[in-house]
């Protein structure tokens, strides 16, 4: 008796869409993540591939760390972007964020792959416009791309709202009002709209079960677009979706290596005895 009842009682609170409920429940997914992470096959070697995780309002490393975990299978070399917990001026997090991407290619001699996730998506897509040079991919996991706040549930409105009047009030590395429409964030408002240069490969995940995130706000036009059935932290933890892509990125890395033409010396000399050319080679 006490299962059905159990049955019922999920059902109803599915029924209400109540996001407290749903990312409870993606906790479970978290385990099954790790799960994974311990039986999966082995992986394609990445050859060290930066990988920067960018996260969103109110998330923490703790969040990333199946995915940190994945990357690090993959032979990459993923680092969670000291972003704090995505409440600060979103122009200031994506300043402080492209800093932290200018270190990570000079220290690998290389550019970025970029997973990002909620509201961390709006930086790193703004990043990524202003500097593409330092970004080799983007993956944006539930990230309310065309538009600041407006794909939010309620309650998670109402969150930003006591956030934005603590900051507008003076509290320290809080977004503000002014953020929405103000001058503060203008160029981050004019990011998100903008043309994403076609150097860079960009996916979008979004889940229609998202009650967070509306997913019709995760359509960037300029993005390529992939569902997964999950809940908006369950996006956190689709190893299969980001493994895709990775595996997209680096076959055209290695496509881009063999056409490369190699540059000959000017001082090399052809080599025309045959028996030296056997000896040589």
């Amino acid at each position: 008796m006490t299962i059905p009842l159990l049955r019922t009682a999920d059902e109803f609170a599915k029924s209400l869409r109540l996001p407290l409920y749903d990312e409870a429940c993606a906790f479970r997914q978290r385990r099954h993540a790790y799960n994974v992470l311990q039986s999966t096959a082995p992986t394609p070697d990445a050859g060290g591939l930066p990988v920067v995780l960018v996260g969103g309002l109110l998330s923490t490393p703790w969040l990333f760390e199946p995915m940190r975990q994945w990357f690090d299978l993959a032979h990459c070399g993923p680092t969670v972007a000291p972003v704090g917990l995505g409440i600060d001026c979103g122009e200031r997090t994506t300043a402080h964020l492209l800093q932290f991407l200018e270190k990570v290619a000079r220290e690998n001699d290389r550019p970025a792959m970029i997973v990002a996730h909620s509201r961390g998506g709006q930086f790193a897509r703004a990043a990524a416009v202003r500097r593409p040079d330092l970004v080799r991919a983007l993956i944006t996991m539930g990230s309310p791309l065309n538009r600041l706040i407006g794909g939010l549930h309620p309650i998670l409105k109402a969150e930003a709202a006591a956030i934005g009047m603590a900051g507008t009030l003076g509290a320290p590395r809080l977004m503000r009002y002014t953020c929405l429409n103000g001058q503060c964030c203008r160029e981050l408002r004019k990011d998100l709209t903008r043309p994403f240069p076609q150097s860079v490969p960009f996916l979008s995940i979004f889940s229609y079960s998202d009650t967070i995130v509306d997913w019709r706000s995760s359509l960037d036009p300029y993005a390529r677009h992939r569902h997964i059935p999950t809940t908006h932290l369950g996006l956190l933890y689709s190893f299969d979706a980001v493994a895709d892509e990775l595996g997209r990125i680096l076959y055209a890395d290695r496509a881009a290596a063999r056409t490369t033409p190699v540059r000959r010396s000017r001082n090399t000399h052809r080599v025309t005895n045959p028996s030296l050319r056997q000896r040589i080679q």
